[in-house]
């Protein structure tokens, strides 16, 4: 990845669109998903490096979301002690999983945009 910090949090600030009142935790998301995209910078497989920038910063984004700010890593660390299969997590989660971010992202966005409004924008980090 050639984008520097300041690059890839303006992207993730852009991506997010907070409104004024969640701007702090914009901020903090963006810090947080940068630093993030920054640290595994190396160790992505193939089919990451072959995203465009703005994709990894739409699939970074919503990981760190998904992470901190929903009930994802409960849900795995129950599922785990239940003993249930990979397959049966990723059934039982995946939709959960992404209402819950999509959820997160419509309560604090200053109007209803979606990340395909943003990865259509024209840029030369795309």
């Amino acid at each position: 990845m050639t984008e520097s910090k300041q690059d890839i949090v303006l992207a993730v600030s852009e991506y997010l669109a907070f409104s004024d009142e969640n701007k702090k935790l914009e901020a903090e998301l963006a810090e947080e998903t940068a630093a993030k995209m920054l640290e595994t910078e190396n160790r992505n497989s193939e089919t990451i490096n072959n995203l465009t920038f703005k994709q990894k910063v739409v699939l970074a984004s919503n990981a760190c979301i998904r992470h901190n700010y929903t009930s994802y890593d409960d849900r795995f660390i129950e599922q785990t002690i239940e003993q249930s299969y990979p397959d049966d997590h990723e059934i039982e989660t995946g939709i959960e999983e992404t209402d819950e971010v999509a959820e997160f992202l419509r309560l604090r966005r200053k109007s209803n945009i979606f990340p395909v409004s943003f990865l259509q924008k024209g840029s030369p980090q795309e």
